[in-house]
């Protein structure tokens, strides 16, 4: 499992960050909010006016934290609006019209997006209501992408934790973009449960036992984790048996290291990750956090629209600890 506390010890030895919430009148956000405001972990920028949020909180009996803070287009003065929109328009570099960014100025993804491009706030939460891709589309267009980007999820419960990658993001990802997924995933693992990431790549067949049409691409990514001499153990393919039982591995693969101990799981495509994890959440009662997004150059996460209130707060103490 995930210790918050550990996290939340790492963050307040350091100046509070400031997390911009795009869907700031959703109760769910509101109640973490509060609790992150009262516990004093993080300063929660909600994107509604305090008159809105009051009247939320009175319809579910809920207390306002005086730690968190508002913001919304139109509490920012005419000249504040124009440096927003003139600058944007600047790092769009005449890609979309002047009247397309006044547009953008009211819409709370783009809207908390500049917040944190222009230093308002240090990352943004979204998703609770929207789709992905609506949450995402302003951090490509505004904070830019490295290579291109994306996203994994924890999963964890009392005795295990282990990463999904990518669930949200890359539809069909190529031997390059897996090897590049892999080592995110490492890299999150490391820095969560401080512990060796062992990384598997899944298919349907386990070293070379199907005709897999993953298998070309999969051996690709691992052939590049090879060249690039990473530290970490990686191995592939496998199916998820062989991966996270070291039962079954024992009989499909007994000589491979990271068989039966993979902790970071990279699947072929989006469609088997994002099934994947949404069978461990509701079938098997495995907690989830994320998506975690990765390869944007400015801190962004994307909630599931069936989030909990638990799950933006835990999300938004992962933000935190890794900005």
């Amino acid at each position: 499992m995930i210790n918050y506390n550990i996290l939340i010890k790492a963050l307040k030895k350091e100046p509070l960050k400031k997390i911009v919430f795009s869907e700031g009148s959703e109760i769910r956000v509101i109640k973490a909010a509060i609790n992150l405001a009262k516990k004093n972990i993080i300063i929660p920028i909600l994107l509604s006016d305090e008159k809105t949020v009051k009247k939320v909180c009175k319809e579910h009996f809920l207390e306002l934290h005086q730690g968190i803070q508002f913001l919304n287009p139109n509490s920012f003065s005419e000249k504040k609006r124009k440096k927003f929109i003139d600058e944007t328009l600047k790092l769009r570099q005449n890609k979309n019209s002047k009247e397309e960014i006044e547009k953008w100025f009211y819409e709370p993804n783009y809207f908390s997006v500049m917040l944190v491009q222009f230093g308002y706030a240090d990352g943004v939460i979204g998703g609770a209501n929207f789709s992905t891709a609506d949450t995402i589309r302003p951090a490509f267009q505004i904070f830019k992408a490295d290579r291109f980007a994306s996203s994994s999820m924890i999963l964890s419960t009392n005795e295990k934790a282990v990463i999904f990658t990518d669930c949200a993001i890359m539809l069909d990802p190529n031997g390059q973009e897996l090897a590049e997924i892999a080592k995110r995933g490492a890299n999150l693992y490391q820095k969560i449960f401080y512990k060796k990431p062992v990384v598997g790549f899944l298919s349907y067949s386990t070293k070379g036992s199907g005709n897999d049409t993953n298998v070309p691409k999969i051996k690709e990514a691992i052939n590049i984790l090879k060249n690039d001499q990473v530290d970490f153990i990686f191995s592939g393919e496998f199916q998820f048996d062989a991966a996270f039982s070291s039962r079954v591995a024992k009989k499909k693969c007994n000589d491979d290291k990271a068989a039966g101990h993979v902790n970071v799981f990279v699947f072929p495509n989006l469609v088997s990750a994002n099934i994947g994890y949404k069978i461990a959440q509701l079938m098997g009662n495995w907690n989830v956090v994320g998506p975690i997004i990765s390869g944007i150059k400015k801190p962004i996460f994307d909630l599931s629209r069936g989030c909990t209130a638990e799950e933006v707060f835990n999300l938004s103490i992962i933000l935190a600890y890794l900005i």
